[in-house]
């Protein structure tokens, strides 16, 4: 079939595609639980993501812009209702418009 369409990529599934690629992540892969002998990390110890360059290379050669976010979702970060008062003005002071951490306090793009 010469005339037959190429069947497009769902985005969603080609990001999360290109994102398992720069991770090295397979869907056949196990997951194996953190053993006894092997120690968290302590806050002394943090060091970026192995792969975080390569994630966002993916990420934004699918189109999409790689941002840090809290721990609550952008679309609820801005929203009163959905914060504790006690914390809604240390949240307004992190993130942007959009709900997503202001690129100033990205600290990983100093990684």
């Amino acid at each position: 079939m010469a005339n037959t369409p190429k069947k497009m990529k769902d985005p969603t599934e080609a990001a999360l595609s290109a994102i398992q690629d720069a991770l090295q992540i397979r869907d056949d892969q196990p997951v194996l639980p953190n053993s006894a002998s092997t120690p968290a990390p302590s806050q002394s110890e943090e060091k970026p993501w192995p792969g975080l360059r390569a994630l966002r290379e993916a990420t934004e050669s699918e189109g999409f812009v790689f941002r840090e976010r809290l721990a609550v979702y952008p679309e609820f970060a801005t929203r009163a209702e959905f914060l504790d008062e006690r914390l809604r003005p240390r949240v307004a002071s992190l993130v942007d418009d959009d709900g997503l951490v202001r690129t100033s306090h990205e600290h990983w793009r100093r990684w």
